[in-house]
């Protein structure tokens, strides 16, 4: 058991609260941290740097890179298999069809 006091209003600290507070460096949010204080009187005891939140993000924003990398590499891989199909079709077949009909020249109406 804890038998730490609060150096303000010296009652026992069986816990202690905490909150985000947001860290600025200048005029500028840096980042977010988290204030440690007394549950009774308020006295902040710490503060510093919420690490795991910070690296939650971290972790975030490098998962959604990761899926952005994942759907252009799936589109790619399509790309890839469509020109493959594409360089199959033997030459002389392809010459004998081609993917897109011509157009038929349209007749002139006289007046």
């Amino acid at each position: 058991m804890n038998t730490g006091k609060c150096p303000q209003c010296e009652k026992p600290l069986q816990f202690i609260q905490f909150e985000e507070i947001p860290m600025r460096s200048g005029g500028e949010l840096f980042d977010t941290g988290v204030s440690l204080f007394c549950p009774y009187c308020h006295t902040i005891l710490s503060t510093s740097l919420y690490v795991d939140k910070t690296a939650d993000e971290i972790l975030f924003n490098v998962k959604k890179i990761l899926e952005e990398v994942e759907d252009f590499l799936f589109e790619l891989q399509s790309v890839h298999s469509d020109v493959e199909n594409l360089q199959s079709v033997p030459r002389g077949v392809a010459a004998k069809k081609p993917l897109i009909a011509p157009r038929k020249p349209q007749k002139k109406k006289r007046k």
